[in-house]
Protein backbone atom coordinates (compact mmCIF):
# COMPACT_ATOMS: atom_id res chain seq x y z
CA UNK A 1 0.00 0.00 0.00
CA UNK A 2 1.49 3.31 -1.02
CA UNK A 3 2.07 6.14 1.44
CA UNK A 4 -0.35 8.34 -0.49
CA UNK A 5 -3.09 5.72 -0.18
CA UNK A 6 -2.37 5.25 3.53
CA UNK A 7 -2.64 8.99 4.11
CA UNK A 8 -5.93 9.16 2.19
CA UNK A 9 -7.34 6.25 4.19
CA UNK A 10 -6.21 7.82 7.47
CA UNK A 11 -7.88 11.10 6.54
CA UNK A 12 -11.12 9.37 5.60
CA UNK A 13 -11.16 7.36 8.83
CA UNK A 14 -10.67 10.51 10.93
CA UNK A 15 -13.46 12.25 9.03
CA UNK A 16 -15.84 9.34 9.61
CA UNK A 17 -14.91 9.11 13.29
CA UNK A 18 -15.51 12.84 13.79
CA UNK A 19 -18.85 12.61 11.98
CA UNK A 20 -19.98 9.65 14.08
CA UNK A 21 -18.81 11.28 17.30
CA UNK A 22 -20.95 14.35 16.62
CA UNK A 23 -21.46 16.46 19.74
CA UNK A 24 -20.16 13.75 22.08
CA UNK A 25 -16.97 14.66 23.92
CA UNK A 26 -13.82 12.81 22.92
CA UNK A 27 -13.51 11.08 26.32
CA UNK A 28 -17.12 9.82 26.19
CA UNK A 29 -16.54 8.55 22.67
CA UNK A 30 -13.37 6.79 23.84
CA UNK A 31 -15.29 4.93 26.57
CA UNK A 32 -18.00 3.95 24.08
CA UNK A 33 -15.43 2.74 21.55
CA UNK A 34 -13.34 0.78 24.06
CA UNK A 35 -16.48 -0.85 25.43
CA UNK A 36 -17.58 -1.80 21.93
CA UNK A 37 -14.15 -3.29 21.11
CA UNK A 38 -14.21 -5.26 24.38
CA UNK A 39 -17.69 -6.55 23.57
CA UNK A 40 -16.66 -7.66 20.07
CA UNK A 41 -13.54 -9.41 21.36
CA UNK A 42 -15.39 -11.20 24.15
CA UNK A 43 -18.25 -12.20 21.82
CA UNK A 44 -15.88 -13.71 19.26
CA UNK A 45 -13.87 -15.47 21.99
CA UNK A 46 -17.07 -16.91 23.46
CA UNK A 47 -18.26 -18.19 20.08
CA UNK A 48 -14.85 -19.69 19.29
CA UNK A 49 -14.69 -21.57 22.60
Amino acid sequence: MSEELKQKLRTQLWTVANTLRGNMSASDFMYFTLGFIFYLKSATSFVAA
